[in-house]
Parts: structure tokens; C-alpha cells; sequence
């Protein structure tokens, strides 16, 4: 494995492109998942402990009255 210059752009780049990824241990709750839901925690779940909230648009579309009056507002 070849090693840039220390301090050097190209170098620095190189050793990380070549550098093997390091892996994470395996816990013990991820070694026992599996792709099957656990049916018994989904006959437990309780919606009505679910918080309520109410969504509104960051950036709503404009209607189409909206456009109309932008556009007779541009021609005069």
C-alpha cells in the first residue's frame, strides 16, 4: 500500500481511498434480528398513545387563483 506525502493534498486523499473500512462489532440485539416482525410487540402496540400533530406545508403551492391574479398582475 502506498502512502502520500505527508501534508500533501493528493497524498492525504489517496490514504483514505486505500485505507480498508473498519467494521463495527456486531451487538447482541443485532445478531438476533431478523427480517419477521415480532408479532407479539405488534399485538401490544397501542395507537392511542400516539401523539396527535398537525403537519403544514413549508412551502405550500400557490392555487390556482393565485396564479391567475399573478399573471393579470404582470401583463398591466
Amino acid at each position: 500500500m502506498a502512502y502520500g506525502v505527508p501534508g500533501s493534498i493528493a497524498g492525504s486523499f489517496q490514504d483514505v481511498l486505500l485505507l480498508p473500512l473498519a467494521r463495527a462489532p456486531r451487538s447482541a440485539s443485532s445478531a438476533t434480528m431478523s427480517d419477521k416482525p415480532d408479532m407479539a410487540e405488534i399485538e401490544k402496540f397501542d395507537k392511542s398513545k400516539l401523539k396527535k400533530t398537525e403537519t403544514q406545508e413549508k412551502n405550500p403551492l400557490p392555487s390556482k387563483e393565485t396564479i391567475e391574479q399573478e399573471k393579470q398582475a404582470g401583463e398591466s
